[in-house]
């Protein structure tokens, strides 16, 4: 029983960390963002203006190189 319990527990520990999704990940690109050295960030800039973003935050969730 108390395994179970421990189980129902640690699967239900790990709902609020979905709630964050969109939001979440925007947030995190915009803290990354902020903390790139000057050289850094120009390769960032550079990188998203080949895909028509502006920021980290604009790139989808999960999107990899190859766009998937």
């Amino acid at each position: 029983m108390r395994s179970l319990l421990i189980g129902v527990f640690l699967s239900l520990s790990v709902l609020p960390a979905f709630a964050w999704n969109w939001e979440g990940h925007q947030v995190v690109a915009l803290i990354g963002e902020a903390h790139l050295t000057p050289g850094t960030s120009e390769e960032v800039q550079r990188l998203l203006s080949l895909e028509g973003k502006v920021s980290m935050a604009d790139v989808p969730v999960g999107q990899t190189a190859s766009g998937h």
